[in-house]
């Protein structure tokens, strides 16, 4: 049985144990500088036996544990600034490093920083820089929505939604000029009925490549290629629309094939790709007008990763997510929540969404993207409704709105006109039997 004596030297050695414990400093560290103690949280060079280069290895005091971390490559830890570092910047005791091996000093290869675009390396007809406005005042510009489509054209979506909308024009939809509203397909070949892309095509509106069968992943520029011209192939050689007609692609789910993807664009003579999503609006910024591919996007300036390199003349005309009403963005307006917890609600939901998402795009005067599946109106007839009594709405109330293509925007952006002389330009008319009829109440 321990004495009295004993159990109080053994509470001593304890408490002084407890303090060493809480006090967490680390003890006897074997460094570069010998065995020595480390305060909570610094750092030191481990001691080296000669099979790796000084300053290799580091340690740190932790909680009372000492920690063993390693710089990658040539790089050699920094005590001074506690990072890794290139080698002729390494010290290990707080001092200027005054010997490090020669075959460790290597100072990386200096590059030429890449241009910026600006208006002197970046002009019209041919370039447009990424977040640059068009030289007009914002009043004299005229509003632009491009509503598109995507998937297969097939005889139920075309009986549903396109014949009554943009064919029969159920809804009267007429643009400023008096000519129908124009809208685009973005078009995948599996289950399309061709003849319907003709009939499409003859009332106005664009066509433009969604792929062939919705592939994605790591393909081969030959299965790229296939993807994005087949479409066009068989509109401009089986069913004889013009050959320059399908000038368009955007990338099936919004997947980028990488830089095959505008390389193949490039050299197909498409006039822009629709595939890069931005979060814009809802991260507090003016949405983006379209833009070449003439410099390289910053990393973090496009969501849907890879950003394209540099590809000189291809247009971007970007997706500019919308905000639904949960607050969160979206590129394609049926993947929006129009109530807070559903992209399904009622009429008024829908007509709000709708509204609430052009307010923000007229404040800036930017294009707006409705960019939809059909399916989204055959799943709700109070979505096509909302949309139609939107649109018939705001360019009731605007005479500045424009339903029109991306070719046209771009045509538009490369040589603009102000509001009111885009009334009588030839490139967004139409024939006289498509005009919107006078109403005539007699004598």
């Amino acid at each position: 049985m321990a004495t009295r004596g004993a159990l109080a030297t053994l509470a001593v050695v304890f408490c002084a144990v407890l303090v060493r414990m809480t006090d967490a400093d680390c003890y006897l560290v074997d460094t570069s500088e010998g065995m020595v103690d480390m305060a909570e949280g610094q750092y030191a060079c481990a001691a080296t036996d000669g099979s790796s280069p000084l300053g290799k290895h580091f340690v740190q005091c932790v909680a009372g544990i000492v920690h063993e971390g390693n710089c990658s490559g040539i790089l050699r830890w920094d005590i001074k600034n506690s990072i890794c570092n290139w080698p002729q910047f390494m010290n290990c005791d707080g001092k200027d490093a005054t010997t490090v091996a020669p075959e460790d000093v290597t100072t990386p290869e200096p590059t030429t920083p890449k241009p910026k675009c600006e208006e002197s390396n970046c002009q019209l007809p041919d370039c447009f820089c990424y977040g640059a406005e068009p030289d007009m005042d914002k009043d004299s510009i005229p509003q632009f929505i491009m509503l598109s489509f995507e998937d297969a054209v097939n005889p139920h979506v075309f009986s549903s939604v396109y014949l009554p909308l943009l064919v029969q024009n159920k809804w009267e939809l007429y643009n400023p000029n008096d000519c129908p509203i124009r809208s685009s397909f973005f078009v995948s070949d599996d289950h399309t009925d061709y003849r319907l892309i003709e009939h499409l095509y003859n009332k106005g509106h664009e066509i433009a490549s969604h792929s062939d069968n919705h592939k994605t992943g790591n393909l081969s520029k030959v299965e790229v290629e296939y993807q994005i011209t087949w479409v066009r192939t068989m509109a401009t050689e089986i069913f004889g629309l013009p050959k320059d007609s399908v000038k368009g692609f955007r990338a099936p789910k919004l997947k980028i094939y990488g830089d095959v993807q505008f390389e193949v664009l490039a050299e197909q003579n498409f006039t822009y790709d629709s595939s890069l999503t931005n979060i814009e609006l809802a991260a507090g910024r003016p949405p983006l007008w379209p833009f070449t591919l003439d410099f390289e996007i910053a990393d973090d300036r496009c969501p849907n990763k890879p950003c394209p390199g540099e590809h000189p003349g291809v247009w971007e005309v970007p997706l500019n997510s919308w905000v639904g009403n949960d607050t969160y963005s979206c590129s394609m307006i049926d993947g929006c929540k129009v109530n807070e917890t559903s992209d399904m609600g009622s009429e008024d939901d829908f007509y709000y969404f709708f509204q609430d998402n052009f307010e923000r795009f007229y404040e800036h005067k930017v294009p707006m993207q409705m960019a939809t599946h059909a399916s989204m109106f055959l799943k709700s007839p109070d979505a096509l409704n909302a949309m139609t009594k939107f649109l018939s709405d705001v360019m009731e109330e605007h005479d500045d709105v424009w339903l029109v293509t991306p070719s046209q925007v771009i045509d538009w952006m490369q040589n603009p006109v102000n509001k009111a002389e885009i009334k009588s330009d030839s490139r967004f008319g139409c024939s006289s039997d498509q005009k919107k009829e006078d109403d005539f109440d007699g004598f």
